[in-house]
């Protein structure tokens, strides 16, 4: 758990202050564009996933995706019975960008919001030569996160 902070800590140091240098960062609030606070553009809540590994097999089972910030979250997989992953994403313009550094590699996704509240992205792993497709399905609002098994 300390690792996954960490990773999230140095990711967000990381990302600031280059967007602080090209100016994407205004320190006048006034030209900091706040988040609506209609529930229909807060992403958090319980999907459930379905996708492909980099050699084609089919994978399922359920994220967790839960606000952090005006457009940041932290996303919380649950794949095949017990593979846990975990990563923090920005969101802009209807796309949410994930970035993930496990014990294995480090991941990218990015899923596009559709109006019915899925996502259909795709992602990568450091060293794949392509993408593979990941489809979040938005479930009922008050839906618990499955607990991955011991």
């Amino acid at each position: 758990m300390i690792r996954v902070l960490l990773t999230i800590v140095l990711v967000l140091s990381l990302a600031l202050p280059a967007c602080a240098q090209q100016g994407t960062l205004e320190s006048d609030s006034s030209q900091v564009q706040k988040a609506p606070s209609d529930k229909s553009s807060d992403l958090s809540g319980v999907y459930e996933v379905q996708g492909h590994n980099p050699d084609f097999s089919p994978y399922k089972g359920f994220a967790e995706i839960v606000r952090f910030g005006e457009n940041v979250y932290l996303v919380h997989w649950v794949i095949n019975a017990g593979g846990e992953t975990i990563g923090v994403g920005i969101v802009r313009d209807g796309i949410l960008a994930v970035s993930v550094h496990s014990d294995r590699q480090p991941t990218v996704a990015v899923y596009k919001l559709s109006r019915d509240g899925n996502l259909a992205g795709e992602w990568t792993i450091f060293g794949a030569p392509e993408t593979r497709p990941e489809n979040l399905r938005k479930l009922p609002e008050g839906t618990p996160m499955p607990v991955p098994p011991a």
